[in-house]
């Protein structure tokens, strides 16, 4: 910290959709250099071990199980660095599998926060998946071979926060996979309305 101000950084890791491994290597990579650059917090995008998209292969136990191992592997990885690292996985709890960020710095998980308010229209239906912690108490889990504190954030000013507007916030929650998905759509109309435009000009 300097003058009072802490240095967070935003990663955008490469992402390979199921391949936790290589995920967790572009991730570790990305947390190394942050560490480097003099930041103390380093924010990751939301389900970025797994990647966001991997939709019904969130009901396989497989996926789960390295997703779990991959954190384990970013906690060994870097537990001699100081930044204080939050990356979003999904963690099984009893019967129930939730949206998490997990916080951790030098090999230890300070937190899980799992995501409570999950969007349920448009293009996201997380609901199909993931459980909501509205009646989640605070609980120890053992979590990548340690015991850590799942907590979930539920303050009332946060209720009254739309879902789009809650990304700002220091958190996972980041539709990193319709950026391109919008840039796409706003390419192929610009190229309908040119291609309409020649045809209309013909003879």
């Amino acid at each position: 910290m300097q003058h009072g101000y802490i240095k967070v950084a935003a990663a955008i890791p490469a992402v390979k959709v199921a391949d936790c491994h290589f995920n967790a290597e572009q991730t570790e990579q990305q947390i190394k250099q942050a560490n480097e650059q003099g930041a103390e917090i380093v924010v990751f995008p939301e389900l970025g071990i797994t990647g966001y998209t991997c939709q019904d292969l969130f009901t396989q136990q497989l996926l789960i199980e390295q997703a779990e191992q991959a954190v384990g592997s970013l906690l060994e990885n870097t537990k001699t660095l100081d930044v204080i690292a939050v990356v979003g996985v999904p963690v099984a709890v009893d019967s129930i599998l939730l949206n998490c960020a997990v916080v951790f710095q030098r090999g230890r998980i300070l937190g899980i926060v799992p995501k409570t308010y999950l969007p349920n229209y448009s293009e996201f239906y997380e609901k199909r998946w993931f459980a909501s912690t509205h009646h989640l108490n605070e609980t120890s889990i053992h979590y990548a071979g340690q015991q850590a504190l799942l907590t979930a954030l539920r303050h009332r000013r946060w209720r009254k926060v739309r879902h789009r507007n809650m990304r700002r916030r220091m958190g996972t929650q980041s539709p990193w996979h319709l950026f391109g998905t919008c840039w796409c759509r706003h390419r192929l109309q610009s190229l309908g309305q040119r291609r309409a435009y020649r045809q209309a000009r013909l003879p």
